[in-house]
């Protein structure tokens, strides 16, 4: 890996939690380099017995603002951002997203691939594309809709407007809304609430659910089940027929007892 990539991703590791914090100014773009870095840091994170949880951070006053629009027009280098956020999902710890400021674009795919986002107040999330004559390619256009239903997921994308921090908890995008100005304190904190609680989980890419409080964590096939759910009730009144959507959400709740049956892949945050 080259000295840029160790430059712009900076890593440690703090009482069992590594800690990635890109470092790419102005705005944390993730260009070529900055994706080879957080690819080698999640390996090394994922193979050290003494690491129990990843926390992903920008630093600045940005977490991250997109893709570098200098390599747009350059043939694709690897690691594509894809590669790396399929590495990220399917890491068997889990991975914090600390998000602060924009979080936009590239940002944005980063976060939803994350397993759970901490916010601060001042975050503006969203996916700013459109206004480019794009739409999010590294995921996004499945994440999202998943995560938060077909209606909401089009008007953040179709749209290009950024939602704050308290509709983005509301809807679920956002796991804690932090009270720490600082978002790295506050996500170290919320993994340490959890080792705390000894809490466990069994990892599933794409699919991520916990319960409030003090409850079990699971990841779990319920995001592509709520998204189900909220885009039936919001397509509802209209004259279609929805055979498609309701064979979905089927085989979602299936996977879902499937799942809680089996729980493979337990990982601990002890």
């Amino acid at each position: 890996m080259s000295a840029a990539s160790v430059a712009q991703v900076r890593r440690r590791i703090e009482d069992g939690i590594a800690i990635l914090e890109i470092d790419h100014p102005p705005v944390n773009a993730i260009s070529q380099p900055v994706r080879a870095a957080l690819q080698i840091g999640l390996q090394e994170a994922q193979a050290d017995p003494a690491v129990r949880a990843i926390v992903i951070h920008g630093a600045g006053r940005i977490f991250v603002a997109g893709a570098d629009l200098h390599e747009m027009e350059l043939p694709p280098r690897e690691p594509l951002l894809n590669d790396v956020l399929r590495q990220l999902e399917a890491c068997s710890k889990p991975v914090i997203a600390a998000l602060h400021g924009a979080v936009l674009g590239g940002g944005l795919e980063l976060a939803l691939a994350s397993h759970y986002r901490c916010a601060t107040a001042d975050v503006s999330i969203g996916f700013p594309e459109i206004k480019l004559g794009l739409l999010p390619g590294s995921g996004g256009t499945q994440r999202l809709p998943r995560l938060l239903g077909a209606e909401v997921a089009l008007e953040m994308m179709l749209g290009g407007a950024p939602i704050e921090v308290e509709r983005a908890e509301k809807l679920g995008l956002v796991d804690r809304v932090l009270t720490q100005p600082d978002a790295l304190s506050g996500a170290l904190l919320f993994a340490r609430e959890r080792r705390a609680r000894a809490t466990t989980a069994a990892v599933r890419p794409l699919g991520r659910s916990h319960c409030a409080g003090s409850g079990p964590v699971r990841y779990t096939a319920r995001p592509q089940r709520q998204g189900i759910r909220r885009t039936a009730r919001a397509q509802g009144p209209r004259d279609w027929t929805p055979a498609p959507l309701l064979r979905d959400l089927a085989e979602c709740d299936s996977s879902f007892a499937a799942w809680d049956r089996q729980r493979p892949g337990a990982h601990n945050l002890n």
